[in-house]
């Protein structure tokens, strides 16, 4: 009888996948500072994964759109602009890791949406598409965009 012990990569995404839910659990209840510290410890545990630092991007991002969800188009409000940054820092650190990881894509378009920065939404988006196409609601964003600039 032989008993097999799970290697290391299996142990690290076990734990990976097990911080993942706490940081989902917070951010589904809405302790959005609790979840940015969760996730800011696990970018330093597993520097590796692009997926820490895009939930950390979520957070920023969900944190805006709770305030800003009535307007059309987000503007460079002084108090949130550090919120914004911390976003698309985290996306782009996202990136870093790995440079074709289509949620930071997606959400990183986003958030140039969010500021009317429509040249570099649908920059992000097109090279979203092009690793994977299949993706029709982001597909429907970047018509509207492309609709708004007169593309």
């Amino acid at each position: 009888m032989t008993t097999e012990t799970p290697s290391p990569n299996e142990d690290i995404h076990k734990e990976l996948d097990l911080l993942l839910r706490k940081a989902e659990e917070l951010y589904a209840e809405k302790k959005y500072d609790e979840a940015v510290g969760h996730l800011q410890q696990m970018i330093e545990r597993f520097p590796d994964s692009p997926l820490p630092h895009h939930d950390l991007a979520v957070v920023y991002l969900s944190q805006l759109y709770d305030k800003y969800q009535h307007m059309e188009v987000w503007e460079d409000l002084a108090d949130d602009e550090a919120i914004f940054e911390a976003a698309v820092a985290a996306e782009e650190a996202a990136l870093d890791v790995d440079g074709e990881f289509v949620p930071a894509l997606n959400n990183l378009g986003t958030l140039f949406a969010l500021r009317g920065w429509w040249e570099d939404a649908v920059e992000e988006w097109d090279y979203s598409l092009s690793i994977d196409p299949e993706q029709p609601e982001l597909r429907e964003d970047l018509a509207e965009v492309r609709e708004r600039v007169g593309e």
